[in-house]
């Protein structure tokens, strides 16, 4: 049966999909969508109203969503979860150690870190893009300092974009140093109020729970101006889709970044304020 007060969004469904009907008899039509584990349960009922069905759209729909959220519900759970079968097609020695699964005309595709071949062709591009020098060097050494992960090596690339940046990062041992320092530069331009909550979110080792995280931070349990912010600009990501489930640092690095800048008494005081937070909430 149909929810009450769901007839308008139906019917915005039934318009998108004979738009889209229109648009597929004329030209090949792609659809892509980022985040897909951020997506609800009621999201994906109107996924199905658009592409289910025997007069479904003949598009592609290309979604792309954290593989460790796969099964946590929400969209991914009710949309993807047939395309996950136990037993799964090995794909060998492909970039990241690719895998894919297929279930009718769904196909899963698991992307790893990046080979070097492919991690050093990115850096490339991104350097351009900065209108940095590409040398054979800064490339190779990109790909390399950031284990072909896309993310550290956008955040990389925005330090060593100056020229004497760039020279001095090649006779550099390492690149850890300067990606913390890239990572810290970007925190140091947040809101006060987002940088408490991403610290929090970093001391607490753990994916912590929207209200305790909130109110560690000091921050109203309405809040949602600080946490968009963190996780559009990815130092921050969310579990469960819609409601927030959890949050956690967006990666490793820059919960250890975060960590560096911290003194052991700022640590201790935010370890006290998430222990308080966690009691209030769970009592």
């Amino acid at each position: 049966a149909r929810r009450p007060g769901t007839g308008g969004r139906w019917r915005a469904c039934a318009a998108l999909s004979r738009l889209l009907r229109g648009l597929a008899a004329r030209q090949p039509v792609v659809i892509l969508l980022d985040d897909l584990q951020w997506a609800d349960a009621e999201s994906a009922r109107q996924f199905e109203r658009v592409f289910g069905g025997p007069d479904a759209p003949a598009v592609l729909f290309v979604g792309a969503f954290r593989r460790e959220d796969g099964g946590s519900g929400g969209f991914v759970g009710a949309v993807l979860a047939p395309a996950l079968p136990a037993e799964r097609e090995s794909a060998g020695a492909g970039a990241g150690g690719e895998s894919t699964a297929r279930h009718g005309f769904t196909r899963l595709i698991e992307l790893g870190p990046l080979e070097p071949g492919a991690a050093t062709a990115l850096a490339r591009m991104l350097l351009r893009e900065q209108g940095v020098p590409a040398t054979y060097e800064l490339c190779r050494k990109l790909a390399t300092d950031t284990r072909g992960i896309p993310f550290l090596m956008t955040e990389l690339v925005q330090q060593v974009k100056r020229p004497r940046r760039s020279s001095a990062f090649v006779r550099s041992s390492t690149g850890a140093i300067a990606l913390a320092t890239a990572i810290r530069a970007r925190v140091a331009a947040l809101p006060a109020g987002a940088r408490r909550l991403l610290a929090v979110l970093c001391v607490a080792n753990a994916p912590l729970a929207l209200r305790p995280a909130l109110s560690a931070a000091k921050l109203p349990i309405d809040e949602h101006i600080a946490l968009t912010l963190l996780c559009r600009t990815r130092l921050a990501r969310s579990r469960g889709g819609r409601p927030i489930e959890t949050l956690e640092p967006y990666h490793e690095r820059v919960r250890e970044s975060v960590l560096l800048a911290l003194s052991p008494d700022e640590r201790r005081e935010l370890a006290a304020e998430i222990a308080l937070a966690a009691g209030g909430c769970s009592a």
